[in-house]
């Protein structure tokens, strides 16, 4: 299976999100509720801006890259998969595994 490639230094995936890429919510709504794993925004833990950055900095490249052209731009898994060169499977794999590391990350910054 070929590794994910880092995404370009000047990839910022908090600014100018395309339109058409946004479904519901913003992306921040997005990834709380990804994070959270829950779809009430009521429920949901409030998590700094600031904290999350810092937080998806410390995860590893390929784990990053799914997270953010997934969950922060809106891609779907087959264009995730063909922009990385990599399966279906792996960017769902790598998306799942991304999420429960944000958690732990995020967790240990609010103790």
């Amino acid at each position: 299976m070929a590794k994910a490639r880092p995404l370009p230094a000047d990839h910022k995936p908090f600014e100018g999100l395309p339109v058409t890429h946004v479904t519901v919510g913003s992306a921040d709504e997005r990834i709380a509720i990804h994070l959270s794993g829950r779809l009430s925004p009521n429920r949901m833990p409030v998590v700094d801006r600031i904290a999350l950055k810092k937080a998806i900095a410390q995860l590893p490249n390929g784990y990053k890259n799914v997270f953010v052209l997934h969950d922060v731009e809106g891609f779907e898994h087959e264009e995730v998969a063909r922009m990385l060169r990599i399966s279906v499977g792996t960017s769902k794999s790598q998306l799942h595994k991304a999420r429960l590391k944000l958690r732990g990350l995020l967790i240990k910054t609010n103790e």
